[in-house]
């Protein structure tokens, strides 16, 4: 017997509106793209889409949580201006080179 898995997400703990978000036979799936937020995660084994093998598992809680705009901000300057520095160091240490070498540039 091939065993399915069913993946439900909800905003409460008590599943009142639970939502489907995985029904297949892969044994690990990726989520992304969620809001910020606290959410709640549970999976049972099925034998088909209707048919349960197992009961629920044990409820986690999983908490999505975002860096701010202005570090994401900063961190992209600053990673820029650093490659920047570097492309700089690199084209005048190749003339340096040249020069050097008496090579014209």
């Amino acid at each position: 017997m091939t065993i399915m898995y069913e993946l439900q997400r909800s905003r409460t703990p008590d599943f009142k509106k639970p939502l489907i978000i995985y029904n297949g036979y892969d044994k690990a799936t990726f989520i992304s793209g969620m809001p910020e937020g606290n959410f709640y995660f549970r999976v049972r084994a099925l034998k088909d889409k209707q048919t349960a093998v197992t009961e629920w598992s044990d409820t986690i809680e999983v908490e999505v949580e975002y860096q701010s705009a202005f570090l994401t901000i900063t961190l992209l300057f600053a990673g820029a201006g650093i490659f920047l520095a570097i492309v700089l160091v690199v084209i005048i240490g190749n003339f340096k080179t040249k020069e050097d070498l008496g090579v014209n540039a």
